[in-house]
């Protein structure tokens, strides 16, 4: 068992620590905060992947511009996983999943009030994955970011722009207003970037049925890709 995944990081020299080329795998560990304003300063994980882990208190979180690069998470036992729009992902990867919550909101600082105005940015290239989510089966609520950065699964994430949606007029509209996809648009007006990434499905995996009544009505009028 590994109490803290802070104790895996190594010094680098520069004064900030590190986490890279390594592969865990039925490993337990209690507690997985990944924050620049940890005991250790800046940090990086890099080149890593958790395979068929647990996380004894059900937590992912990283904070701040912790950099996570090359990450590839399978089958972790979790039950929430917090990303932030001030991180920088690249190119991490969850799969699997089912039953746990990913979810990706405002920046908070040192003292825990929420930063506005800052939106998910690769670190390298503006087109980069930031978050593969295709094979992630747990529920999403991404705000603050770019789809061109999120991979997702089509058939369980929906992607909603403001601007489109507020073409809709959901308290009259004789097919939408007896749907509760105007929650979309609420989270859509949330977001720096106008967008709101969501799953459709509920816990038990399909596709919540309001939801479905929504989705192909929005598609067929185009206001849904």
């Amino acid at each position: 068992m590994i109490d803290d995944l802070h104790d895996e990081l190594v010094a680098d020299g520069s004064g900030a620590y590190t986490l890279r080329d390594k592969r865990y795998r039925d490993e337990v560990i209690n507690n997985v905060v990944i924050s620049p304003d940890s005991r250790f300063g800046d940090y990086e994980i890099a080149n890593v992947s958790f395979v068929d882990c647990a996380i004894s208190n059900g937590r992912f979180s990283v904070f701040g511009a912790s950099r996570l690069a090359n990450v590839n998470i399978v089958n972790l036992q979790c039950d929430r996983y917090s990303f932030h729009a001030d991180n920088q992902l690249d190119n991490v990867s969850i799969s699997g999943g089912e039953g746990s919550t990913l979810w990706l909101r405002a920046p908070l600082d040192r003292k825990g009030n929420r930063v506005e105005g800052v939106s998910l940015r690769h670190p390298t290239s503006p087109d980069g994955i930031c978050l593969d989510l295709s094979d992630f089966l747990g529920e999403v609520e991404i705000l603050h970011a770019d789809p061109k950065n999120i991979r997702i699964n089509p058939e369980i994430h929906v992607v909603c722009e403001r601007d489109r949606l507020e073409t809709i007029d959901w308290q009259c509209d004789p097919v939408l207003s007896k749907t509760d996809f105007d929650v979309m648009l609420v989270k859509a007006r949330l977001s720096v970037t106008g967008i709101y990434i969501a799953s459709i499905t509920g816990t038990s995996g399909k596709i919540i049925p309001t939801f479905d009544v929504a989705l192909a009505e929005l598609r067929r009028r185009g206001v849904v890709d």
